[in-house]
């Protein structure tokens, strides 16, 4: 965990680089050409969501992208949806905060074709509008879920099996991290795996844990991030057609990456970018192995405003760079709606037709290293021994 006073020098050089570029908002107005209109977001994507009888699940919605999908899970009529959060507390405060946002904001139709509705009208449509809320709140139930713990994910899944077994589930895979300053000292982890294990290890146990609870019409979602094509992975094989080991270098036909990464400061970046590259590949394999049910996405929701960004940078930096990046980022209901945008696909289209990955709001073709089967074959086989579900 320690670091020499280089090494820390030359992190700080590393984040600065990727948040300058981020802050920059290299990809922005991309982004928000690909997605659906700003105004609305989430909770205007949610009317056209259709998921009556549904069980959601969305992972590290205390803050940001998960909590806009959450309630955009649960705007969309879902029966409940668990927000599964290592803290409780901000859990229960995000909550809260979606009812208090929703009950402030005027009701969607108190203007219709341009007319501003009557007194007793708008009275009839804000009561209405209040009762919306309040049982789109209630539908939303926080959990206990430390993705980095094997015995935490095995409590939670039996908990939704107990409930919800056989029911068409949704299950957004969305909690992340980036960087290793937010690890707690008494984790048994070891710092180059923190990334690893909350962005891919205990996505990967959760969702083999609720793979045979899940019913007709479920759908699974993982968010992932552009990030993945920087992504370097080297899995060691016993039986292999191609040698000893798969690489994701060989396959894209670049060499080194990592450790370049590495030597000029951005070790912690190349790991989560491994990550990242890991979640399009879980996505990829999921979808040949369960070819009928359940319908598998990967998305990249784009450059977003959220603590997952600010939180890699140090102290001194997060302010300026949380301050900067609300001009220039997406909004977490912007990050949000893409999540959503792809998740209806996958419950309206042929899962034989079904795109695997997403970014803001389209299809597009993944990395070379994310369409390479070998390679997802063999993270499958290496996360089950390292979950122990072999």
């Amino acid at each position: 965990m320690a670091s020499t006073a280089k090494g820390r020098a030359w992190d700080i050089v590393g984040i600065g680089t990727v948040g300058l570029l981020g802050v920059m908002g290299v990809r922005r107005r991309h982004e928000l050409s690909q997605g659906p209109p700003v105004n609305g977001g989430a909770n205007r994507l949610g009317r056209d969501l259709e998921l009556e009888g549904v069980h959601g699940i969305v992972t590290g919605a205390s803050s940001g992208i998960g909590m806009e999908v959450a309630w955009g899970l649960a705007k969309a009529g879902s029966d409940r949806v668990d927000m599964a959060c290592r803290n409780l507390g901000r859990c229960e405060k995000a909550r809260a905060d979606l009812l208090a946002r929703c009950l402030t904001a005027p009701p969607a139709d108190d203007v219709v074709q341009g007319f501003s509705l009557g007194s007793r009208a708008a009275a009839g449509s804000m009561a209405a509008h209040r009762r919306g809320c309040s049982e789109t709140h209630r539908r939303l139930v926080c959990a206990h879920l430390e993705l980095t713990e094997p015995k935490s994910i095995r409590n939670f899944a039996g908990e939704v099996k107990s409930r919800s077994n056989g029911c068409r589930m949704v299950l957004v895979n969305n909690a992340g991290v980036m960087g290793e300053g937010g690890m707690d000292q008494s984790w048994e982890i070891d710092a180059g795996d923190f990334q690893l294990w909350t962005n891919h290890y205990g996505h990967f146990l959760l969702t083999c844990l609720l793979l045979p609870a899940m019913g007709a019409g479920s759908v699974v979602a993982m968010v992932a991030s552009r990030a993945h094509r920087q992504g370097s992975l080297v899995i060691s094989c016993q039986t292999s057609m191609e040698g000893d080991a798969l690489s994701s270098e060989s396959v894209e036909g670049t060499t080194g990456l990592s450790k370049m990464l590495t030597a000029i400061g951005l070790g912690w970046y190349a790991r989560y970018a491994r990550s990242k590259l890991c979640n399009v590949l879980f996505a990829a394999e999921l979808q040949r192995r369960y070819p009928d049910c359940p319908a598998c996405v990967a998305i990249s929701p784009g450059l977003v405003n959220t603590e997952l960004l600010v939180g890699a940078f140090p102290p001194a930096l997060s302010e300026s760079l949380r301050s900067l990046s609300a001009h220039f980022l997406q909004t977490p209901a912007q990050g949000a709606s893409h999540v959503l945008i792809a998740v209806a696909a996958a419950a309206d289209t042929k899962l034989d037709e079904l795109p695997l990955y997403w970014h803001c709001g389209k299809p597009e073709l993944p990395s070379a290293a994310a369409q390479h089967t070998g390679l997802a074959a063999a993270l499958w086989r290496a996360s089950e021994d390292v979950v122990g579900l072999s």
